[in-house]
């Protein structure tokens, strides 16, 4: 895979890994000695932030054109042809999507009611629920390991002007948002490990970006 940004999500048996790359979109197999890469094919690079469908051998992708507009592609990667079927398509932007851990839901963040807030939906794009509400950037939300909590980046606590990102929980509802860190400059990318039993988010210090650990 030739160089440029990159976005990943392992399946969860980790046999496998859904890649995109500014080159293309990519199913590594990395159980298999050497591993094997098999390309997507999709003939674009619009299309970004893999994941995979908790409990079977769906991936999905997003698809972000140059006007804003997003739709989502999901299709079976155990197929020779990563056939796909498009739906989430209007003419907002929606992003930044995980899966509950049973499949059944997706949180996603979208522009829609002006700002960026978090919403979920079922996991046919049915029954879309708005979960924050306020003037601020709520952005990157993902599921704890038991699906009653949703862990997500907010700058609602910026002091004068400065836009200070913190991490903050919340219930699958919204309700009970509590915020987790007080970083300097930024704390953002939150995501919960797969057991749950550790977050792992990205904390700007000076000029660097770090990776940090919490239980």
């Amino acid at each position: 895979m030739q160089n440029g940004p990159i976005w990943l999500d392992w399946s969860f048996d980790s046999n496998y890994l859904l890649a995109h790359r500014n080159s293309g979109h990519f199913l590594l197999d990395v159980s298999r000695t050497p591993i094997s890469v098999k390309s997507l094919d999709l003939n674009s690079s619009s299309y970004r932030t893999p994941s995979w469908q908790p409990g079977t051998t769906k991936g999905t992708l997003l698809n972000v054109d140059g006007f804003g507009v997003t739709s989502m592609l999901i299709g079976d990667l155990s197929k020779e042809n990563f056939v796909y079927e498009e739906f989430l398509n209007d003419i907002h932007s929606d992003a930044t999507f995980s899966w509950s851990p049973d499949g059944s839901k997706i949180v996603f963040v979208s522009t829609r009611d002006g700002n960026r807030e978090i919403y979920t939906m079922n996991a046919d794009g049915t029954q879309q629920l708005r979960l924050t509400n306020d003037k601020h950037v709520d952005v990157w939300p993902g599921w704890s390991a038991d699906g009653t909590k949703i862990i997500f980046s907010s700058n609602r606590h910026s002091i004068q002007g400065f836009s200070q990102t913190d991490v903050y929980v919340m219930n699958s509802d919204g309700s009970e948002v509590t915020r987790l860190t007080h970083g300097v400059l930024g704390d953002f990318q939150p995501a919960w490990s797969h057991e749950g039993s550790k977050k792992d988010i990205l904390t700007q210090k000076d000029n660097s970006l770090e990776i940090y650990w919490m239980a």
